[in-house]
């Protein structure tokens, strides 16, 4: 599974992680896995699903965020929360 490049299952696995609350350590590296997959996909043509990309990325910072929050690296934290801020703005 780790050698996978799939964002969803790396995305899902560190939400599974941050929802059950004790383990934000695999949180926040399943979630950091995800990123780099996300990060390193082409961008593709189309305006609507470049917003798209740009959205599921800005979550998967929020969600970093909130891992790094409950593991009490507020500075991680904050700066994950402003690149979503900044990927999604609205």
């Amino acid at each position: 599974m780790n050698e996978g490049d799939d964002t969803d299952v790396f995305g899902l696995l560190g939400r599974a992680f941050l929802q059950q609350g004790i383990d934000m350590d695999s949180a926040i590296f399943h979630l950091t896995r995800a990123i780099e997959i996300e990060e390193a996909a082409p961008q593709t043509s189309a305006p609507q699903w470049r917003d798209i990309q740009r959205r599921s990325l800005s979550h998967l910072y929020s969600l970093r965020s909130e891992a790094h929050n409950s593991n009490e690296d507020f500075e991680a934290s904050r700066r994950d929360n402003e690149t979503a801020r900044e990927l999604n703005p609205r």
